[in-house]
């Protein structure tokens, strides 16, 4: 019989790379608080030091986050976030991704200061269309611990306080993104995390709306969908509880006329049909054109 595997405990060993880790961390903070006089390869290597700390730390280590916490403030000053260097950027949102991942399930910050760490996580993550890029594995990299410690859960909050039609801006851009990142050179690398990001994303959303269906099927409208579409076809037949129901109330409120705009508005037949091509199960139990025409492509 198999014995039970028992953590191990604590050792002096442990104890002192914790120890190496919150003075990497504090130092890292008072650096980048202010980095007006620094240049980019100093900024580059302590992101890079202050990541590796935060990477090999414990999650919800009290000692650890309290070491961080001048750091927390830095990385989300827009010194850091709108740096001129892609790979300043990269590897902020490195560091970012690992403070979140260290302080779940609480967050360090503010809804206001975490929808703008989500919209560089949404640029960065736009490098993954570049395979051939040597920043390609910090890329996946960020994209797998996103996946790891389920952001979409985070940013399917930042706008609930806002009118319905602003809700969601965030979560919209971060869907975009990893749509339009996802191609045939990476999409072995690629499919993993996003396709569990997304489903993530359907488990979790009390109502899809609109604007989130808008940038969840746009890609099913391109000439060649691609990596993108096999991606939401995975997601469709894996969430078809999920999101049946939004995409066919969604559907009905167009061909009765009552969505003008937007992707719907605009192309509800022709994503009617690439949805039915791919996923017939959804558009089946559509109601009646109020032209009395049957208001699916099933025959």
């Amino acid at each position: 019989m198999a014995r039970k595997r028992v953590a191990p405990a604590p050792t002096e060993a442990s104890d002192d790379a914790s120890s190496r880790s919150q003075v990497t961390l504090r130092d890292a903070g008072k650096l980048l608080c202010d980095i007006r006089d620094k240049s980019k390869d100093v900024i580059l290597k302590t992101l890079k030091q202050a990541e590796m700390a935060l990477s090999s730390s414990q999650q919800a280590d009290p000692a650890v986050c309290t070491a961080s916490a001048d750091l927390c403030h830095a990385l989300s000053s827009d010194a850091l976030l709108r740096h001129s260097s892609t790979e300043v950027q990269l590897y902020t949102a490195c560091c970012l991704c690992h403070l979140l991942k260290l302080h779940a399930p609480e967050c360090p910050y503010d809804n206001a200061t975490l929808k703008r760490v989500f919209l560089l996580f949404s640029q960065v993550l736009g490098g993954l269309a570049d395979p051939a890029s040597p920043l390609f594995s910090k890329h996946l990299l960020l994209l797998d611990t996103l996946h790891e410690f389920k952001c979409c859960v985070l940013a399917m909050d930042l706008d609930l306080d806002l009118p319905e039609v602003q809700r969601d801006e965030v979560l919209c851009t971060f869907i975009s993104s990893l749509l339009s990142s996802i191609n045939d050179s990476n999409e072995a690398q690629v499919f993993p995390s996003m396709l569990g990001m997304l489903c993530t994303f359907a488990d979790q959303a009390d109502l899809i709306n609109l604007r989130l269906l808008e940038a969840l099927l746009k890609p099913l409208l391109r000439p060649a969908p691609g990596a993108a579409g096999r991606l939401l076809v995975q997601l469709l037949g894996l969430k078809l509880a999920q999101l049946a129901p939004s995409i066919q109330d969604q559907m009905a409120e167009s061909m009765a006329g009552r969505t003008e705009a937007g992707v719907f508005g605009t192309y509800c037949m022709e994503l009617l049909y690439q949805v039915h091509c791919r996923v017939p199960r959804i558009t089946t139990p559509l109601p009646p054109h109020p032209g009395g025409r049957a208001g699916h492509l099933g025959g």
